[in-house]
């Protein structure tokens, strides 16, 4: 059951990564809270393209690099951490 948990979760970070970098971008970027592009100095849609990339290579390594799962995990949270204020942010607008 855990192999399937975390092929899921790859699946979804790969499919979430690649919808920052083409079909919903426009909506992703909306999501982006003002402090993130003041404090980056990046605009929104390179925040966007940033986290689609990452959320990429979080999906990839899950799988591919079974015997880091644990690091691959702790790192994967706190990523979801980093990115909560752009969920608070899209539930507020």
């Amino acid at each position: 059951m855990k192999t399937f948990s975390r092929w899921l979760l790859a699946a979804a970070m790969v499919f979430a990564g690649i919808s920052h970098l083409f079909w919903a971008r426009k909506e992703f970027q909306a999501q982006v809270p003002d402090f993130a592009v003041e404090k980056t100095g990046l605009d929104r849609d390179a925040v966007v393209v940033a986290s689609g990339v990452v959320e990429v290579m979080f999906g990839t390594a899950l799988v591919a690099l079974p015997a880091s799962r644990r690091r691959v995990g702790a790192l994967l949270a706190a990523f979801f951490i980093a990115i909560f204020p752009g969920n608070v942010e899209q539930f507020t607008r």
